[in-house]
C-alpha cells in the first residue's frame, strides 16, 4: 500500500523508440536491384550511340586532365629541385 498524498505523481511514461540507421551500402544495394528489376523487362540488345559518345567524351576529358595535372606536378617539382641545387647551395 502506497501512502496517500493530496498530489498525483506524474508516472513515468513509457515510449517505443526504436532508432533508424542509415546504411548507404544497402541503400546502393536497394537501389542497384530495383534498376536491374526494371531493366530486366526491358532488355535492349545494344548501348545506345548517344551513351557511348558520352561515355567517349568523359574519358577523353579525365586523360587530359590527368595529363595536364601530371605536366603541372613535374613542373614544379623541377623548379623546386633548381632552386635547391642552385640557389640553396649558395646561400
Amino acid at each position: 500500500m502506497g501512502i496517500p498524498s493530496l498530489f498525483k505523481t506524474p508516472r513515468h511514461r513509457q515510449f517505443n523508440y526504436q532508432p533508424v540507421y542509415y546504411n548507404p551500402v544497402k541503400e546502393e544495394l536497394e537501389q542497384r536491384t530495383k534498376k536491374a528489376k526494371g531493366e530486366a523487362g526491358s532488355v535492349k540488345q545494344g548501348i545506345q550511340r548517344g551513351q557511348m559518345r558520352g561515355y567517349f567524351h568523359h574519358v577523353a576529358s579525365q586523360k587530359k586532365q590527368s595529363n595536364i595535372r601530371l605536366v603541372v606536378i613535374l613542373l614544379a617539382l623541377f623548379l623546386l629541385a633548381y632552386y635547391l641545387l642552385f640557389n640553396g647551395l649558395t646561400s
